[in-house]
This record gives structure tokens, sequence and C-alpha cells, in this order.
């Protein structure tokens, strides 16, 4: 049966006091541990049970270093992967990714060392979820079926309990592990499943989070606003709208709640009881994750925190572009101006009988406030010769705090 938990504006007093026991008892001390630069992106962020964590760093040229933070906040990098996928947690606080190959896994240990471990045909794609003997499991080529990968090194494909749905393209279906050892995966049709058995979810499922007590967090996008639904262990649901845009992460906490990051200096906290409380962050978090002391740790593009003492900048530059250009000033691009220093991708896509295969990317890093020109397709352009239309141009900018923001034209294209 699905229960309903509605957001409701409180008092604010009230919402203040309960943030500021919230930060108290979480946090012991906020600090970037990590930052890089413009070009270069975190993800991936995994809590390790020491009170360290991991996170992947991808660097220019195509490159991924996986970051090692020790508990005592210094960093140790493992560098030069040419890919990893997926992402868990082993039993002795390692982390293990998918590598190049589907017959090479890489762990990283708590000393921040990476190892090459081989894995017998067919190989494991990307391990997402571990057990204390050492097991891993992660997803197959077909929905039906896992892959767990025993201790011994033996491969052995269990079914999932899913049937073919909606293709996830490079996306991972969300599979975690829950704390009395049953295995939740879900799917893009509404479908959960708790070690085979299936629960039906009111929305499809962008990411999964297990509670303390057997059950799982449930992170819904298919309406607006989003929601988070908490499953209990024998199949009980509480759906929670959630008071924000867009959510990115879920992460659940020690005492049974769930923390939701929104790319926004903001973090919302929803306990089991669906009651909701908004919580200043040190930065526009991501991605979130409790290590296993309860600390809470926070990622975005640009940082790695732990904690959230701290002030938060959530302001991205601002976008500028004309609504109208010249057929002649079309060929040189459409200008886009930048209010600050930032990583930019413009995209443009002509209303033409015959677009272009794809939308044609511009990318600048910009060391200040300055102006770039976005390309047109040149098959678009000698289209737009012949009958002046409208351009669509997509603009994405990331700052050095890694704020992330999206804005979208229309530019009329005038003879």
């Amino acid at each position: 049966m699905l229960e309903k938990a509605v957001y409701a504006r409180r008092n604010h007093t009230a919402i203040l006091a309960a943030a500021i026991l919230l930060m108290c008892s979480t946090s012991a001390s906020a600090a970037d541990v990590l930052r890089v630069g413009l070009r270069e992106e975190v993800h991936g962020l995994l809590a390790g049970p020491d009170g360290g964590a991991y996170a992947q760093v991808e660097r220019p040229g195509g490159k991924t270093d996986v970051a090692r933070v020790l508990p005592d906040g210094r960093t140790v990098l493992a560098r030069g992967f040419p890919l990893l996928d997926g992402g868990a947690l082993g039993p002795d606080g390692s982390a293990w990714y998918g590598g190049d190959r589907r017959s090479r896994l890489v762990r990283v240990d708590p000393a921040g060392t990476a190892h090459t471990v081989a894995v017998p045909e067919p190989g494991l794609l990307a391990p997402l979820a571990s057990a204390p003997d050492g097991t891993l499991w992660g997803p197959s080529e077909e929905a039906e079926t896992l892959t767990r990968l025993g201790p011994d090194g033996r491969l052995e494909q269990t079914a999932s309990g899913h049937d073919p749905c909606s293709p996830r393209g490079l996306d991972r279906p969300p599979l975690v592990r829950a704390a009395d050892g049953a295995l939740w995966l879900a799917d893009e049709c509404r479908v959960l499943t708790r070690d085979g058995v299936v629960v039906e979810l009111p929305g499809g499922a962008d990411a999964l989070a297990a509670d303390p007590t057997g059950g799982v967090w449930v992170l819904q996008g298919d309406g607006y606003p989003y929601e988070v639904v908490h499953v209990t262990a024998d199949g009980r649901l509480l759906a929670t709208t959630l008071p924000r845009g867009s959510a990115s992460d879920i992460a659940a906490a020690p005492d049974g709640s769930v923390w939701v990051a929104f790319r926004r200096c903001t973090v919302t906290r929803v306990g089991a009881d669906g009651q909701v409380t908004n919580v200043p962050a040190p930065l526009a978090a991501k991605e979130l994750a409790f290590d296993g002391t309860g600390q809470l740790w926070l990622a975005n593009r640009a940082r790695l925190a732990r904690g959230l003492d701290g002030t938060c900048d959530g302001s991205a530059p601002r976008v500028r572009v004309p609504r109208r250009t010249s057929l002649a000033a079309l060929r040189r691009g459409i200008p886009v101006t930048v209010s600050g220093r930032a990583h930019v991708t413009a995209y443009t896509t002509a209303d033409v009988k015959e677009p272009a295969f794809s939308a044609t990317p511009t990318t600048r890093t910009l060391p200040r406030a300055g102006r770039f020109r976005a390309r047109v397709a040149y098959s678009e352009r000698r289209q737009i010769e012949r009958s002046p239309t409208t351009v669509r141009v997509v603009v994405s900018v990331t700052d050095d705090e890694g704020n992330e923001e999206g804005h979208e034209f229309r530019v009329r294209v005038t003879r």
C-alpha cells in the first residue's frame, strides 16, 4: 500500500532550529578535500566505512583518476585509467570499478593503491554492489539476469526478477545491497525487486539508497516535482513530494532518513515519517554519501567536501545570446557572452527541413568574462541561406565552484 506525505510550508524559525541541530549532529568540521579545474570533472562519490571516501576525476585527454581521501583528509591519486565504470565498496573498504575490458576490474585499496583483477569470461561490466564475503554484483547484458562474482573468482548469472524494459543506453540500473543482505534492483518500468520479489513503484527509479533496516529509498523523477519513496523490507511504501526542483542524488543516513541533492546550495532531509527539512550546504551538491562514521560527503563537478559547515556561492555566470543575427554574421557563428570565468559548451540546431545528424557543439574554457561564437553546421547554413529561419542555441555553463546552469535561446536569422 502506498501512503503519501506531501511537503508543506512550515514556520521558518522551526526549520532553522531543526537545520542547526541536524548540522551539529551530522557535521564535525566541513572542508574542501578536493578541487579540480574547469576542464576536469569530479563524479562517482563513494564514502568508505573508515571515514574516508573515493571519487573519480576526469582529466583532459580522456583519462580518469581515482582520488582516495584518507580519514585524516589527505588525498592519494590512482592515476591514468582509460575507462572506469560503476563503483562499489568491498568489505575491506576498497573501491571496485569496471575497467576498459569486461574481463578486467580495477580495485583501489584504502591506501589509494590501484590493482588490476582478472575476471573470467563473460566478465563483469560494472560492479555496483558487494557483500561481506567479497561477492560483487553488477548488471548483465540482459535485463532478466545479474552478474555475480564470488570470492572464489567464479562468475554466475542470477535471475533479476525483471523483464526487458526501455533501454538505458550507457546508464546502469539502480542496484544496492540492503542492510540485511538482500539485493534491491530497479528498472525504468516502475518495477523494484528485493531478491527477485517484485514491488510495484508509482514511478520510475532514478537512484536507490539502502536504509539501516533492510528497506530502501527510491528517487523518482518521472514527474515534477520529484519524489522520494521509502520502501520497507516487507514492501510498504511511503512517498514524499520534494519541495525543490530536479533532484540529482540521494543518500541514506544512519538514523533512517534520506538526504537529497539538487545541484543547489541547499540539501533536503526527509525522515522515515515523511517530514521534510531543508539544510544549507557548503556547495551546490550534485552527489551525496554517508561514510561509516555518519559523516556526510558532498560533491559536484568541481569540488568534494566533508561535512556541512561553510558558505556556498551558488550563482553560475550569466549567459547572453542575441535574439537575431544576419546571414553574413551566421557564417562566423552565433555570439555567446558569458559574465565570468567558466567552462562553456554551446549546441546549435537550425529549424530546417534536413537538420544535421547531430547538434554542433562548441566548447570553450574562458579564463575571465568574455565572448565566443557558437558554430552552426555548414549543411544547415546552406539551407538557412535559401530560407531564413531560427536557430536553437543550448548553452551549459560550469564555474570554479561546480555550479552548473543550462540555458536555451532561439535566434532569428535575417537577410
